[in-house]
Formats: C-alpha cells, sequence, structure tokens
C-alpha cells in the first residue's frame, strides 16, 4: 500500500483523514484497472471505510456494505454486508432502511428466517407511512405482499403499491405491473394490459422491460412479427445495462451472414463488464 495511505490509515481519526481515505477508496476501481493499486493494497477497503463511517461520515456504512456484495478483490461477505446496514440504519443515514431492505429481497431471500423477513417487512412499512411519496420503497413494498415476505402473500395488495409507485414513474413498478397482468397476480389475466406496462415501462428506460419488449417483437407474440423493432429495443436494453440483451445480441450477431465478430465482441465483453458469465459463450461463439 501506498505510504501516504498507509499513514492515513494509521493516522487519528478526523474529518480531513477520513475524506481522504474515502477518495482513495472511491478510486480504486480505476487505480486496480491501471495497475497503480495492487490487489493486496485494495483488500484493505473495509478498513479504511470503517474507519471513515466511525470517523464522522456514517454514510460509509452504505458503501462497506456494497463492498462486502460485490468486492473489487475477496469474496463476498454477506453477513458482513448486514452487519453494515445495520450501522448504518443505527447512525440513522438516509435510505439505509430501504436498501437493508432491498438486499434481504435480492440477496438473502432465501436464507432469512420469517421472523428476519418481518424485520425487513416492518421497517420498510414503517419507511412507506413516513414517505408516503417514496417510488421505490412503494415497489419493493409491492414485491414483498404479493410474495408473502415477511408478511402474508396478497398479490393485490402488492399490486395496489405497485399501481402507486408507477404513478410515481417508478420504472420497475411498471414492470412489475406487467408480471401482474401477465400472470394473473391479484388481477385477472390481461395480455393487453401488460403489455401496454410493459411498453410504459420500457418508454421510461427500463432495461429488462425494453428487452422484454424486444423478444415479443422476435416472437411476434402479443404485437407483430418485427425483426428490426426487435433489434432496436435490445439494442436499447443493452445501453440501459441489462445483461441478458447483450448477450442477445452477440448471439444476434454471431449468427448474421456473414457474423460480425467485432460486435459478438463487443457485446460480450458488455455482458462480462456488467456481470454476466460469458466464457463458455464467447468459446462457443467466437472460437467456431
Amino acid at each position: 500500500m501506498a505510504t501516504s495511505v498507509k499513514a492515513l490509515l494509521d493516522a487519528p481519526s478526523s474529518e480531513r483523514n477520513s475524506e481522504a481515505l474515502w477518495a482513495w477508496v472511491a478510486g480504486l476501481a480505476e487505480g486496480l484497472a491501471q495497475g497503480r493499486v495492487s490487489e493486496g493494497d485494495a483488500a484493505q477497503a473495509p478498513l479504511a471505510l470503517r474507519k471513515v463511517a466511525q470517523g464522522g461520515l456514517p454514510e460509509a456504512w452504505l458503501d462497506l456494505a456494497a463492498w462486502h456484495i460485490t468486492p473489487l478483490v475477496g469474496e463476498a461477505d454477506l453477513v458482513a454486508a448486514d452487519a453494515a446496514f445495520r450501522e448504518a440504519m443505527q447512525a440513522e443515514v438516509p435510505t439505509a432502511a430501504l436498501q437493508w431492505a432491498q438486499f434481504g429481497w435480492t440477496e438473502l431471500r432465501s436464507s432469512l428466517s420469517a421472523a428476519q423477513q418481518r424485520q425487513r417487512f416492518e421497517r420498510l412499512s414503517a419507511l412507506v407511512a413516513v414517505e408516503p411519496q417514496n417510488a421505490e420503497a412503494l415497489t419493493l413494498l409491492g414485491s414483498f405482499s404479493t410474495a408473502g415476505f415477511g408478511t402474508p402473500a396478497d398479490p393485490a395488495l402488492g399490486m395496489a403499491y405497485q399501481r402507486q409507485a408507477a404513478e410515481l414513474l417508478s420504472p420497475q413498478a411498471m414492470f412489475e405491473l406487467a408480471n401482474h397482468y401477465f400472470l394473473g397476480l391479484g388481477v385477472p389475466v390481461d395480455t393487453q394490459a401488460g403489455l401496454a406496462a410493459t411498453q410504459q415501462a420500457a418508454r421510461h428506460g427500463h432495461g429488462p422491460a425494453m428487452r422484454t419488449l424486444g423478444d415479443f417483437y422476435a416472437r411476434g407474440q402479443f404485437v407483430a412479427h418485427d425483426p428490426a423493432q426487435a433489434l432496436a429495443w435490445l439494442t436499447q436494453a443493452a445501453q440501459a445495462g441489462d445483461a441478458t440483451a447483450c448477450v442477445q445480441l452477440a448471439s444476434h450477431f454471431a449468427l448474421g451472414q456473414p457474423p460480425d465478430r467485432d460486435q459478438v465482441a463487443m457485446y460480450l465483453d458488455q455482458a462480462e463488464l456488467l456481470g454476466a458469465p460469458v466464457d463458455a459463450l464467447r468459446r462457443q461463439l467466437l472460437l467456431n
């Protein structure tokens, strides 16, 4: 580790010290990519973030949780991430309760006990009671209610929350409404309403909705078959950061006559950056 950074870790806490450490952590991704920071140095990031949080910048607890979920080096530690979220909530960091509830839903859903799920549901419900215009919290509460996460399953109530969030222009809520209509969750199956909700979410920049709409055009499902529209929506989904759309586009260009290997490689690289496992597909599409 650079001497200056080691000195910051060893020095007594101060606002200036904390800001310098936080800036160092923020630059780690670029430093690793450019070879200016070793993996051994970067592994000190949790210590740095903890010192920052304890030194008067409690928002760093959320960065520490994020590091433990998807570390730049080393293995994920979801137990440590949960502990960091709790520290952030104890420090009354804005958005901490919402992020903690979201973390339980996306990362721990299958491993949480009924009591642990209930804790998250109650914390999220309390947040919505205080912030009834919080679209992200309403969307998540809708998912909890529909799935029975911490509360008896009630798809109709879940859909009501999604409607409220969609009215607040939450693209995720719009997409969740589409699933309610397509699957008949709390409402009779209505594919046209599902299509309209998917289109609305796509128009608001929701990557999975864009990809879904592209799939509909590719298959001629609910809309007229239109390969050009399918490609356009998949491209927009990839630009919005949808890894699955990137993989689909790589396959599309690999099947061209002739194959466009540059486009294949570009979309596989993009999918990998977004966290998709592409090694096997890369060998299949580029080495044949």
